[in-house]
């Protein structure tokens, strides 16, 4: 592919990550719903102490300059 087609296929793929996190989450409430419908018990899980566990890894993480912006990315989709 030429530089352009290939910016246009990245423009094209950036764009689309919204929406289809849209479609996602539409998706996944739709297919909650219709679980709890059929008597499905869902348990929720309490996130603390899993993120507690994981803190020393983050903090180590951090202290890598190569490694800051994958966590920052990562903190920012939670």
């Amino acid at each position: 592919l030429s530089a352009d087609e290939q910016k246009q296929i990245r423009a094209a793929a950036k764009e689309s990550v919204g929406y289809m996190r849209k479609l996602w989450d539409e998706r996944e409430s739709k297919s909650l719903a219709i679980v709890k419908a059929g008597g499905a018990e869902i348990v929720e899980v309490d996130k603390a102490p899993f993120q507690a566990a994981m803190k020393p890894v983050y903090d180590k993480f951090l202290k890598d300059p190569k490694l800051q912006d994958m966590v920052k990315r990562i903190n920012a989709v939670k």
